[in-house]
């Protein structure tokens, strides 16, 4: 239990189910978003292979050499640009799916830690525990990626052609396909370990970076929401009146996301334990020769302990918060207090 706290609104029947049905709706959305995407380039990939071989099928045409460098090569490599577009807003996508994911993580924790069986809810309950999964980490991300380097494969098997058929007195019609059915080959594995990479590199840059991660814990007393600070290590509020007032935080240890490490510090710091809303935003800052990220996420206080450290914390509503905190917490604890706005209504942002 949080100190003298009365029932928290977020607690409510009204609010488990709005709050479901957000991240249900934006999940949804979401991968309808993918797909359309992808449709979009199958349908587009169609038509312009369909038009190449109309175009090359016609008996008054333009030689192929002709065609090859000002029509075919061009096409295909517009329709690539557009994959190669289209596999990086898959992987924006795919990321975003899997915030979702790590939320419905967290409530399923919570509510299974509180007796999830026993919930008013069931329906929703049922759909929490679902473990929604990707075919080999990203089902539309591989088709576009073979999509892609068929691409590939269809240019250099183009160029190949062309050139081996500028040297047809040298060279046997069959030697001519079988060279173009290398160069394809040779372009489709050359696509493809280039898109590879690339992914790679991007889902290395999408990663979570940050070095610490904190929390902005709410707890809703008779008198309204309040909001839990502390002392820096070493710094006694007794003789430090000024804006010396911070938000819990600490180092992300290894094999923990910041979710977990801002739930894990706000308990060891002050001892308090928390429960995730959802994230606030983050910080950075030069400390010691350091450079320091970090994020952090809203909590709403469950229980209150005792805690490892020895620190001042305190309780305090936002105008008096706002007028305590270092300067560098106040703009994530405005953003916090209208987050907890929103939540408290049910009408939870991503």
């Amino acid at each position: 239990m949080c100190g003298n706290s009365e029932p928290d609104p977020m607690d409510s029947k009204d609010f488990i189910t709005e709050d479901f049905k957000h991240f249900s709706d934006s999940y949804l959305k979401n991968e309808e978003t993918g797909e359309t995407r992808v449709n979009w380039l199958i349908g587009l990939a169609t038509a312009t292979l369909g038009g190449l071989v109309l175009l090359l099928g016609t008996d008054h045409r333009p030689s192929f050499h002709i065609l090859c460098w000002a029509v075919v090569v061009p096409a295909l490599f517009a329709n690539l640009a557009l994959g190669v577009v289209t596999l990086l807003r898959i992987l924006k996508r795919d990321s975003t799916t899997d915030a979702y994911h790590r939320v419905l993580d967290k409530y399923r924790a919570f509510f299974v830690a509180q007796g999830g069986d026993n919930t008013p809810l069931p329906s929703v309950m049922a759909l929490l525990k679902r473990k929604p999964t990707r075919f080999f980490g990203g089902g539309l991300r591989d088709m576009v990626l073979v999509i892609n380097s068929l691409f590939g494969a269809a240019i250099f098997m183009a160029i190949a052609f062309d050139i081996s058929r500028g040297n047809a007195p040298t060279v046997d019609f069959e030697d001519v396909i079988l060279n173009s059915y290398a160069a394809a080959a040779a372009g489709f594995v050359l696509a493809f370990c280039l898109q590879s990479i690339l992914i790679k590199k991007v889902k290395e840059k999408m990663k979570d970076r940050a070095s610490h991660a904190g929390g902005i814990v709410v707890r809703v007393d008779a008198d309204g929401p309040k909001y839990l600070l502390v002392q820096p290590k070493g710094v006694s509020a007794t003789v430090n009146v000024g804006r010396t007032w911070v938000l819990p935080k600490g180092h992300i240890e290894g094999g923990e996301d910041a979710a977990d490490a801002a739930v894990r510090e706000v308990e060891e710091e002050t001892g308090v334990v928390g429960g995730i809303l959802q994230f606030v935003g983050s910080n950075r800052f030069e400390a010691a020769g350091e450079s320091i990220h970090v994020r952090y996420f809203l909590m709403k206080c469950l229980s209150e302990g005792t805690p490892k450290e020895k620190r001042e914390r305190g309780w305090f509503p936002i105008e008096q918060a706002l007028d305590i905190i270092h300067p560098d917490n106040q703009g994530l604890l405005v953003l916090a207090n209208d987050a907890f706005a929103r939540v408290s209504k049910g009408k939870v942002s991503a």
